[in-house]
């Protein structure tokens, strides 16, 4: 680790005195990072914007308190930090690998009458995908509004860019988040699996 230090050092004294004012430029560039800060403002202005539409129920927060003050710790910090309130009588289900998830979600999606919404980190063309898919199109036949959603990085390993026109031929509304043509080249390590 010590020597993978020196080297990028060194890395930037040399970039620096072949090309100073550039090289320059570029370290500040690459080291200051202030897109962070940028998206940090722009995300609190949009929480400030919308804070009315949230349901802060402090009620469940005491009934939490009550009952199990771990958990309580954790759904203060995403309802106060995070802008994630707590709800009550929520149906989970959790599934330690996402294999043994499948005939449930294809079930779930199987019974839907009026609307379904997916949002994806990963899609990749395979057995899971084209399952989902002939499920989809089947629904969208029957009128089912459909609205899938899915990390921009797919569109650089996984599926074309032309994915939700392609969708769209089906009825399935389909849009990007974070597409990965980002001016800005750190910020894709912000990316996380929270949408």
């Amino acid at each position: 680790a010590q020597d993978t230090e020196q080297t990028y050092k060194i890395a930037w004294i040399i970039t620096i005195m072949f090309i100073p004012f550039l090289g320059s430029l570029i370290y500040i560039f690459v080291r200051i990072d202030i897109v962070p800060h940028l998206f940090k403002k722009s995300y609190r202005k949009e929480i400030e914007n919308n804070k009315h539409l949230l349901d802060k129920n402090l009620n469940i927060s005491k009934e939490f308190n009550k009952k199990d003050a771990g958990f309580a710790g954790l759904a203060n910090y995403l309802q106060n930090k995070a802008y994630f309130p707590t709800y009550k009588n929520n149906d989970l289900k959790y599934y330690k690998v996402g294999d043994l998830a499948l005939d449930d979600i294809l079930q779930s999606l199987s019974s839907a009458k009026k609307f379904i919404t997916l949002e994806f980190f990963i899609v990749k063309d395979g057995i899971f995908w084209q399952e989902v898919l002939k499920i989809l199109k089947q629904k969208a036949k029957e009128g089912v509004e459909i609205y899938f959603l899915y990390d921009g990085l797919n569109e650089m390993f996984n599926v074309s860019r032309r994915l939700p026109k392609r969708l769209k031929q089906f009825g399935i509304r389909a849009r990007v988040f974070a597409p990965a043509k980002s001016p800005y080249p750190h910020r894709e390590n912000y990316r996380n699996h929270r949408k």
